[in-house]
């Protein structure tokens, strides 16, 4: 969601949001048109993300199913920030007829003050329901960390931040709409994130993931006002989200942090690194079932400038590692500032950020175990590129290993471009695409056209996955 162009402006039109899937690429999602069509508060850029939630009911009542909900952001580009939670989805009201179904985006409370570019992270918040002891109810919501409205001076109040929205279920909890803090007295018993300790204190530049939905690792920043250890940081902790009490009373929503000191080499200090969790394993070992999972550190700044490195945080072993990763300047993003990433348990995903100070749209996925590839040279064959806008180029590949799972992108000079996925018709399994963007941007300096076929799943333990392989490739480059 959101974004801002170099000059500090909006990407998009307000409200406006983008989905992406591995399979058949970024859906544009523009709001139905109507007072629902723009978020409360005005937010187009440096918002928290967290999950939705929902809220049910025995009708005739109104319900909600929300998809994710964001916090604060700013509002122009002078950086004017809003202090609004709003939540996307559909609301359907039974009380009236016939039903009325609207969908767009819906007040969720606010925060405690006006922030944006928070360390953000979704989760799901317990909150206490009565006075017995570990009694809660579970809310959609998201931890947020830091922010452009948090300094030295109010960080042990505001520096770390629960909020709790609707439901993180169905049920008939209405929503909570409340924020918790997780620093300072009652927020965070450790005392890690207090700006005057040696531990979290306050900082800049944080990277947060979510390992689940109460369980978050957060590695690196800027550290300053502290009794010690100042300066850029590489040092990682975990933060668990429960509510806390005592064993005859009403719980308390806290986030509770303890250092990680795990072998190996650990990544350099640094600020702004993309994070998440790229790989999830299950083991069973009679009679404990086991979840393993893996995190990925990408980039950021480092004493000698931005960085485009790898790094892996084993969580079952406690270690760091730095994997080998496919070079050149195809097969690997450029060096980048302050990218967004996110994980689904078998790939990490890097989208944005700024390549010497220019945004860019560029969306690069990367796996610990990668999905079969192959790459293809065709040379075009003639002395010189008509450079006419007509030109056209139209990929036929025959004989695919798989049909549906097999991707095929095409090299524009600067980034992979998707162009279509495999099919299986009375021809056979076969790729046949023909891009819409001019022939030109295709052809090489050295003349040759590249082509990229990918399974769109890897193989695992679970799942044997499928070669990638094509019996005839056929270019036809069309003048018109």
């Amino acid at each position: 969601y959101g974004g801002t162009t170099a000059a500090g402006g909006a990407v998009d039109t307000l409200g406006t949001f983008y989905t992406v899937d591995t399979v058949n690429g970024w859906t544009k999602v523009v709001p139905p048109a109507g007072v629902n069509a723009v978020p409360l508060g005005g937010a187009f850029a440096g918002v928290g993300l967290g999950t939705g939630g929902s809220f049910s009911c025995t009708t005739p009542c109104t319900q909600f199913s929300l998809q994710f909900s964001m916090a604060g952001g700013f509002t122009n580009a002078a950086g004017a920030m809003t202090s609004k939670v709003a939540a996307y989805g559909t609301r359907t009201d039974s009380t009236v007829t016939p039903t009325l179904v609207t969908t767009g985006w819906f007040d969720a409370g606010n925060l405690p003050l006006a922030n944006a570019a928070m360390a953000s992270a979704p989760a799901s918040v317990p909150v206490s329901n009565s006075a017995t002891a570990n009694t809660f109810d579970q809310y959609a919501g998201l931890l947020m960390v830091g922010g452009q409205a948090i300094t030295a001076a109010n960080n042990d109040t505001n520096g770390c931040v629960v909020y709790a929205g609707f439901a993180s279920s169905p049920n008939t909890n209405g929503p909570k709409n409340a924020a918790f803090p997780c620093t300072g007295v009652g927020g965070d018993p450790s005392g890690a994130l207090v700006t005057a300790s040696g531990g979290i204190g306050f900082r800049t530049g944080v990277t947060l993931v979510p390992v689940d939905s109460t369980t978050f690792l957060l590695f690196g920043g800027s550290k300053s006002g502290g009794i010690s250890g100042n300066g850029l940081k590489n040092d990682l902790w975990q933060g668990k989200l429960a509510c806390n009490g005592p064993a005859t009373g009403a719980c308390t929503t806290q986030v509770t942090w303890t250092q990680l000191f795990p072998t190996g080499t650990p990544p350099t200090f640094r600020t702004n690194a993309g994070g998440a969790i790229w790989q999830t394993t299950f083991s069973f070992t009679f009679p404990l079932f086991s979840i393993n999972r893996r995190m990925v550190i990408y980039g950021g700044t480092d004493a000698s400038g931005a960085v485009n490195d790898i790094w892996e945080y084993d969580l079952p072993t406690n270690a760091w590692r730095q994997p080998r990763q496919d070079g050149g300047f195809a097969l690997a993003p450029a060096t980048r500032t302050r990218p967004m990433m996110a994980g689904d348990g078998s790939r990490a995903y890097v989208f944005g950020g700024l390549i010497s100070g220019t945004p860019t749209d560029q969306l690069w996925t990367t796996s610990r175990q990668s999905t079969a590839r192959v790459l293809m040279k065709a040379p075009l064959g003639l002395p010189s590129i008509d450079t006419a806008t007509g030109m056209t180029i139209t990929v036929d590949g025959n004989g695919l290993t798989s049909s549906t799972l097999t991707q095929g992108y095409l090299w524009d000079g600067s980034k992979w471009r998707f162009v279509g996925t495999g099919l299986q018709d009375a021809f056979g399994t076969r790729l046949v695409v023909s891009p819409t963007a001019p022939g030109t941007a295709f052809v090489q300096p050295d003349g040759n056209i590249y082509l990229l076929l990918q399974q769109a799943q890897r193989a695992t333990t679970q799942f044997s996955g499928s070669p990638v392989g094509v019996d005839r490739l056929k270019m036809t480059v069309d003048f018109k």
